[in-house]
């Protein structure tokens, strides 16, 4: 009889430690999607931003984002599709095209500040279309 209520014990307590993982999960989740609202905060664009989607890993989940590059060349953005991605290397892909067009454009950037950042391409490859057009 002993052990039988030990399992009966051992039993209440997986239970138990079974609904608490189902609420930890449940919070885990509400806090991506506060922190998903605290990062990408839903607003309006900017006179010197430009719309991109980001496509997240591992699953591609689409993210809209904002890209500071002035006024001027948020100007000749208009009318292109813009997206980027991190690809496996490590590297950002930074891919453009116009609205209704199918051919695109990209280019490639290290994740991270300088000559080959992900903004100074993504100015490089909008003055692309500007001179092809």
């Amino acid at each position: 009889m002993f052990g039988g209520n030990k399992m009966k014990k051992n039993f209440k307590k997986r239970k138990i430690n079974e609904r608490n993982l189902s609420e930890w999960l449940k919070m885990i989740k509400k806090a991506a999607l506060l922190e998903d609202k605290l990062f990408n905060p839903i607003r309006e664009k900017r006179d010197d931003e430009i719309e991109v989607t980001q496509y997240l890993r591992p699953n591609g989940q689409k993210r809209k984002m904002y890209a500071k590059v002035g006024e001027d060349i948020a100007k000749k953005a208009e009318g292109l599709v813009l997206s980027a991605e991190m690809i496996p290397t490590g590297l950002i892909a930074i891919y453009a095209r116009r609205r209704g067009d199918s051919e695109e454009k990209m280019r490639l950037a290290e994740n991270g500040p300088g000559e080959n950042s992900p903004t100074n391409r993504l100015i490089e490859l909008i003055n692309s279309f500007k001179e092809n057009k």
